[in-house]
């Protein structure tokens, strides 16, 4: 019966192992395999701080000198937001992604990643970047003016880590100092 019970189990365990259904795949595929990292991303630090009342935009210029477009984002902390950021020492970038239309006139669809100004140990609240791009050919009056009046420009805040944790869509609808 032993016999019979092993004779059992061997060939349950052949049959399992040489199913496979074909040849193994080679050696170096299953390390690519196995070692492809899975994306951990950790929270940014300043995720949930470049919110109202804390952070807010006050201006929001498009100009064009007949050479480049410049666009100038000016932005105030609160005194919490400030005593973080300098307390932490902390790093962050803006990017403008442009509408559409702005997009087209432009050949793309957004500014490069700059680093935002570093706090002052002044306790200077208000702050502002200037974008500057300049268009593979003179822009006309007609584009100059899509630049100045669309509304749907979009702020994107990023970390020391240049990973995203904040978006401001359409924020020059959040106040009248559009010129």
């Amino acid at each position: 019966m032993k016999r019979i019970l092993c004779l059992f189990i061997v060939s349950t365990l052949l049959l399992i192992g040489c199913s496979g259904g074909g040849e193994n795949p080679p050696k170096d595929l299953i390390t690519t395999v196995s070692n492809t990292p899975t994306p951990t991303t950790k929270p940014s630090i300043l995720l949930g701080r470049f919110e109202p009342p804390h952070y807010k935009i006050t201006r929001f210029d498009v100009n064009y000198d007949g050479d480049s477009v410049h666009l100038l984002l000016s932005y105030t902390f609160d005194t919490e937001l400030y005593q973080y950021l300098k307390r932490e020492k902390a790093e962050y970038h803006f990017r403008i992604h442009f509408p559409e239309t702005v997009a087209q006139i432009l050949g793309t669809d957004q500014t490069e990643m700059i680093e935002g100004p570093k706090v002052q140990d002044n306790g200077l609240l208000s702050y502002g970047v200037k974008f500057t791009y300049k268009p593979a050919s003179p822009l006309t009056k007609e584009k100059v003016k899509v630049l100045k009046e669309d509304m749907d420009y979009q702020l994107q805040v990023f970390d020391a880590e240049k990973q995203n944790f904040h978006v401001n869509n359409g924020f020059r609808y959040l106040f009248t100092n559009v010129k």
